[in-house]
């Protein structure tokens, strides 16, 4: 997260802490949710990711998403308590490089909390936010106090993939790529024609830089 923000909205009220303990790191398995054309290449390298959820689905998601080979250098701690339970566990130990947070209040609320985190996260840790509300306003704010994603509750296990791949991707990594050819026998058999067709296709179905669409 980035430098420590003031929150310029009215104080908010406090919101109590509840904590739980941690669940067992959830250590990545040899499987996958999807093709990997599903979401883009993402290799993400070997850091510690840890989850503040309050929504049991978003617990599973998370959950399923660690499983994924995908993230399977990353170690992944999945905790209950949402935001002010991140805020507790930072108050006593280091920041990881990526902290996920949920919180299902109100904007306003949700804005405090987040001010409330970036008073003890280390220089670096990137944060994401998972919400209930679909709010451009409420996304511009999170921007703007260094947050580096919102995404909207309920969530599925290739959003937080996609979502983690597109901070972490690790550059070391070659970009895997397909390389499509058209020979045609004999010149007017329109080739030109089908080539250019099936280009618009491709692009079409993957994006214009190659990731498939969600």
């Amino acid at each position: 997260m980035v430098a420590r923000a003031q929150s310029t909205l009215a104080p908010a009220p406090a919101a109590t802490p509840h904590s739980a303990p941690a669940l067992a790191p959830m250590m990545s398995a040899e499987t996958s949710l999807a093709p990997v054309g599903a979401i883009g290449e993402v290799s993400v390298p070997r850091i510690a990711i840890h989850v503040f959820a309050e929504r049991q689905d978003t617990l599973a998601a998370a959950e399923r998403a660690a499983q994924d080979r995908r993230l399977s250098r990353a170690t992944t701690q999945i905790r209950i308590g949402g935001v002010m339970g991140a805020v507790e566990t930072y108050r006593h130990e280091p920041t990881p490089p990526l902290i996920i947070v949920e919180c299902l209040k109100d904007p306003q609320t949700l804005l405090w909390e987040v001010d409330q985190l970036a008073e003890v996260c280390d220089t670096g840790t990137k944060v994401v936010v998972i919400g209930a509300t679909n709010d451009i306003l409420l996304f511009r704010e999170l921007m703007r106090r260094g947050v580096s994603e919102y995404l909207v509750a309920p969530l599925q296990p290739l959003q937080l993939i996609a979502a983690i791949g597109g901070l972490f991707n690790d550059p070391a990594q070659p970009f895997v790529g397909r390389s499509i050819a058209f020979v045609g026998a004999r010149g007017g058999g329109g080739l030109g024609r089908g080539a250019q067709h099936r280009l618009r296709h491709f692009r079409a179905d993957r994006g214009q830089y190659g990731h498939r669409r969600l």
